[in-house]
């Protein structure tokens, strides 16, 4: 437990791999396919999509509900009807720090 005795924020950091034909799925597929894999895993609705630019992405959970995010996150088999895969990259507690392993375009990108 941290400090305050209660659940920490995790960001977890993320690609979409979609194929070179389709276009990039939008913000509001991604919330809506990565809401769907949350709610078959049965997490309650404490996660957020952070940010989101079509590519790569971070989800806002807490440190007790990452493993079911990442389970949920590499189970989603499609986004905005386009076959997709989603490769989780990497866990932070903090959201410069995943937003680093994804690359520039990333962390220029403002919080949505």
């Amino acid at each position: 437990m941290g400090p305050r005795g209660g659940p920490r924020k995790r960001y977890v950091a993320f690609t979409v791999e979609a194929e070179p034909t389709s276009p990039p799925p939008s913000r509001a597929a991604m919330v809506a396919a990565l809401d769907a894999a949350c709610a078959s895993a049965g997490l309650p609705e404490g996660r957020r999509l952070t940010t989101f630019d079509g590519r790569c992405g971070i989800v806002r959970c807490t440190n007790s509900d990452r493993d079911a995010v990442l389970g949920a996150l590499r189970g989603i088999a499609s986004v905005g009807g386009a076959p997709t895969r989603v490769v989780p990259v990497v866990t932070s507690g903090t959201i410069k720090k995943a937003k680093s392993h994804l690359g520039p375009a990333a962390a220029s990108e403002p919080r949505g």
